[in-house]
């Protein structure tokens, strides 16, 4: 088997081709690497943001659960203390009934 040694206008248009077709991959996907990349990028910025968003929101419903423990907390201090006051009326008001 014997190889011709001469270089056609063919040969040359065929490397031509597969030179600029490979150019133009490697550009395309490079491009949508950028692309990629870039919305990638932006999609971690946006969860960030979500994520800051929901911390503060649970800090605000924190606050106030904590400031809704501390009213009810008062409230039944409060109540305790009429129902002694209560307690002692009735009691004064069973020694003015027990007297003749």
């Amino acid at each position: 088997m014997q190889f011709e040694n001469k270089i056609s206008l063919g040969n040359v248009l065929t490397i031509a081709a597969l030179i600029l077709a490979m150019a133009t991959g490697w550009a395309t996907l490079a491009a949508q690497l950028a692309t990629l990349t870039g919305r990638m990028a932006a999609a971690e910025q946006l969860q960030r943001e979500r994520i800051l968003i929901a911390e503060s929101r649970a800090s605000a419903v924190d606050a106030r659960l904590r400031s809704s423990e501390v009213a009810i907390a008062g409230q039944s201090s409060e109540l305790r203390s009429i129902l002694s006051a209560i307690s002692r009326v009735e009691a004064a008001l069973q020694k003015l009934a027990d007297k003749p």
